[in-house]
């Protein structure tokens, strides 16, 4: 009997000891192909930047607006709409340049001056237009065309456009007031392709969107900045004022007696460290002073350079975030660096923390890290534990997850 119990005891315990050494080699096993543990959550901190705002000084008649690529648009009180004599040819020049688009070097398609057309110049100078000199079945390309329409002002070329663009003029006045309303020119409306009628109306914060639009399309910034060659073989020079003065690339007029003087332009500036694209409109200035569009446009170039700041919102070694490993007291995540930002000064920076990397696959150790990056940009920073890891129950325990620095 005696003899019987022992021999059935050392069969269970062969057994237990089978089982739990495959129990043993399994764990082991799993262990090693364990899926990496990664953190989850995110933590979002708001840092406002020094200082104090200030707008730029406005001229003192007619509105205006200026943005800095990428920091928003500052606008005189009181946009509404008014007449934009020969800027509204931008958007002449953007719907031609957005149909026909042209790459360095290239002419882009020919087009033919109507016998309709040749046959108004004369009473077009006579009314004291700005038009190219033009003849009936005259060839003329794109770019000869857009030339033409942005250092001329030709009035002539920009209905000659509309024609080549639309079955009908009603049909290319649609198309630029709903592409007007596409780029949120909310105040703007055409009831012709120069400008020259006082009902082509806008506002100077709807040039500025207009212009950047534009400014996207290849080659557009060129010609604008370009002189033009009639069929005579006279050249017609740019005489757009500030082209090529305080950074500034491009540039369009426009004087009406309704309208005052007009300019809408662009620039780049170097602005809290680096060069930036500026754009600017002012709009209804006193036609009595030829200089005045010239030194409002000069006035907010000069506003634009101290309107950004850059300064540190995170310092070296600042706990930004903790990690809970949900159990225990949680780790802080300290900057492993100094983080900058740049904006208006007394604006807000966001700064996300998420996940950056994960305890490695098949390890007990590994320490993972977050990244702290500003919204809205790729400037980022690694934050790293500031104590080590505790792995004694890893792999049995939930992913450790970020929470914000203020929680344990």
């Amino acid at each position: 009997m005696k003899a019987t119990l022992r021999g059935r005891l050392r069969i269970i315990t062969t057994v237990a000891a089978a089982v739990l050494c495959l129990i043993v080699i399994a764990l082991t096993f799993w262990l090693a192909t364990t899926p990496a543990t990664a953190m989850t959550g995110a933590v979002s901190i708001k840092r406002t930047l020094p200082g104090t705002a200030a707008p730029p000084t406005w001229p003192a008649t007619g509105q205006a607006s200026l943005t800095i690529d990428g920091y928003g648009t500052q606008s005189s009180p009181h946009q509404a709409p008014i007449p934009t004599a020969s800027t509204a040819k931008i958007m002449t020049a953007y719907l031609l340049l957005r149909r026909h688009p042209l790459q360095p070097g290239q002419q882009g398609p020919t087009f033919t001056i109507s016998a309709e057309e040749a046959a108004r110049y004369h009473s077009r100078l006579a009314n004291s237009e700005s038009v190219a000199p033009v003849q009936a079945g005259q060839r003329i390309t794109e770019r000869q065309a857009l030339q033409a329409l942005m250092s001329m002002s030709a009035n002539n070329i920009a209905d000659e456009i509309a024609r080549w663009c639309a079955p009908t003029r009603t049909a290319f006045l649609t198309e630029m007031d709903r592409t007007a309303h596409q780029l949120g020119m909310k105040s703007t409306f055409y009831t012709d392709p120069s400008g020259l009628n006082p009902t082509t109306v806008s506002t100077a914060a709807d040039q500025v969107k207009l212009l950047g639009a534009a400014l996207r399309l290849p080659e557009f910034a060129t010609i604008a900045a370009s002189s033009y060659t009639d069929f005579r073989g006279t050249t017609h020079h740019n005489t757009s004022p500030l082209l090529g003065q305080d950074g500034v690339f491009m540039g369009k007029t426009g004087t009406t007696s309704e309208a005052g003087k007009n300019l809408v332009f662009a620039a780049h500036r170097y602005i809290a460290g680096r060069s930036r694209l500026v754009i600017g409109a002012v709009m209804a200035q006193p036609a009595s002073d030829p200089a005045a569009p010239a030194a409002a446009a000069r006035s907010l170039l000069s506003a634009a350079d101290h309107s950004l700041v850059t300064a540190p919102i995170v310092r070296t070694g600042e706990i930004l975030a903790r990690l809970d490993q949900r159990w225990g007291p949680s780790i802080p995540l300290a900057a492993a660096g100094e983080l900058k930002a740049t904006g208006r000064p007394g604006t807000t920076a966001t700064i996300t923390v998420t996940p950056h990397t994960t305890i490695p696959s098949g390890t007990a150790g590994g320490t993972p890290t977050a990244r702290a990056t500003i919204t809205g940009t790729t400037t980022a920073i690694t934050l790293t534990p500031t104590r080590p890891l505790d792995h004694t129950w890893y792999p049995f325990s939930p992913a450790p997850r970020l929470i914000p620095a203020t929680k344990n």
